[in-house]
């Protein structure tokens, strides 16, 4: 599973470059565009790079506990697919309410409390 998250980074990654060309395209580089739009484009591109180098650093750990890891793995693989459904279905829209982008960051919060008590635990044994 730790190579599966690397990989999966790598692939995240290629996503971020592909949200970066489409924004260029499709919207000539976001000029012209209202700063709320433009604001929530950006914002869910540069979330995806977050996630493709957690997925990528991840894969470079070892949890401590097989069910810290379920839990942090299933939060990076879950993440990822919320900030790209964010980029194309909720940056367009003009309100601020993106529920997709909240529980993204959610389950990253997840991960970290996780990883964090899955090393104290290991410390302590």
């Amino acid at each position: 599973m730790d190579k599966f998250h690397f990989y999966y980074g790598c692939c995240l990654f290629l996503v971020f470059i592909a949200t970066g060309v489409f924004m260029h395209v499709e919207y000539n580089h976001m000029t012209g565009i209202a700063d709320g739009p433009r604001m929530m484009f950006r914002s869910a591109h540069i979330f995806i790079l977050f996630t493709a180098a957690l997925n990528i650093l991840y894969g470079r750990i070892k949890s401590s506990h097989p069910l810290f890891y379920r839990i942090e793995s299933t939060a990076l693989i879950l993440s990822p697919a919320l900030f790209i459904y964010s980029f194309f279905i909720e940056s367009e829209s003009s309100i601020l309410h993106r529920p997709a982008s909240k529980y993204a960051i959610y389950l990253i919060l997840l991960l970290i409390i996780s990883n964090v008590i899955g090393h104290f635990k290991r410390r302590s044994s």
